[in-house]
Order: structure tokens, then sequence, then C-alpha cells
């Protein structure tokens, strides 16, 4: 994870949306066992992007994720 910001929902005082960078390949089988336990503990989960670096390759983001 390369950086973890939270912001306040807006009409519902106390809940919080988290947005996440992490520099991982989508497809890693350690990404897609995270992604799996994020939903199970959170309301919604959405993958903004996945852009390729010198370390992490490029991948296609799956439609139920977009």
């Amino acid at each position: 994870m390369t950086k973890l910001e939270s912001r306040p929902i807006q009409g519902n005082p106390w809940e919080e949306m988290f947005y996440i960078d992490v520099a991982a390949n989508l497809q890693s089988e350690n990404m897609q066992t995270v992604i799996k336990q994020l939903t199970r503990i959170t309301n919604q989960l959405k993958v903004l992007g996945c852009y390729p670096s010198e370390d992490v390759a490029a991948t296609n983001v799956p439609e139920d994720l977009l």
C-alpha cells in the first residue's frame, strides 16, 4: 500500500470512505485474496484503475469491479 486516505460520506455522520493506492497486479493471487476479503467487510468496493509501472505489469480490470 502506497497511500491511504479517508473522506467523510456526505449526509452520513461518522461514516467514512477510504481511498487506497496499492502497487500490485490485480490478477495476482494475493490481490485477488485481498479484494475478496474487502468485499466481505465493506458496503462497496470500486477499482478506479490499474496502471502499469516499472514494477507492476498492466492488467485488465474485471467489469464487476468497475
